[in-house]
């Protein structure tokens, strides 16, 4: 469950993934965000597209004030093929909520843990993400490098620009 407040802490929208939504396949889950009156937002569309990945109803969703644009949010949400996206959500006005953009980040072993840093000062905002390394086994069946765990960062520039910061933190191997 989500929740995306203004910045007087007046809910202006909310939202749940629901599995098996209006879907024949039952591995199909949806990213559900509604207005403060209870209606679905506009644009979902983006996000929930049959020829896309569908969203992992075990993966935290987190949701990133814009830096500088009281009125937009970054929704990051991971699919259920470990790819990382990033949807962008408007108060246009009371009421009017819509998904204007989307985007997709490179890789496709991400985990299913994120957090989120704002910080006011500076206009910027980070968000941590693990990903996934495999181990590896050598002829014998011995493993010769286990598998880990490692945190990466993306900074959300004042523009609201995400970029790829990389490697935060060493690998932390099981």
């Amino acid at each position: 469950v989500i929740s995306i407040e203004n910045t007087l802490g007046e809910m202006i929208s909310y939202g749940v993934v629901a599995t098996n939504y209006f879907s024949n396949d039952p591995d199909r889950s949806a990213l559900l965000i509604y207005n403060a009156d209870g209606n679905l937002v506009s644009g979902l569309e983006t996000i929930n597209a049959d020829t896309a990945a569908p969203i992992d109803p075990k993966a935290k969703t987190v949701v990133v004030k814009h830096p500088s644009n009281p009125s937009t949010y970054l929704i990051f949400y991971r699919d259920t093929a470990s790819g990382l996206h990033c949807a962008t959500l408007r108060n246009f006005s009371i009421g009017v909520i819509g998904i204007t953009e989307h985007q997709n980040f490179a890789y496709s072993n991400y985990g299913r843990h994120m957090a989120v840093i704002q910080d006011e000062q500076q206009k910027n905002a980070y968000l941590y993400a693990t990903m996934h390394t495999d181990g590896i086994v050598d002829a014998n069946g011995i493993i010769t490098t286990p598998p880990g765990t490692i945190l990466f960062r993306f900074t959300i520039s004042q523009g609201g620009a995400v970029s790829f910061d990389g490697s935060f933190l060493p690998n932390y191997f099981v």
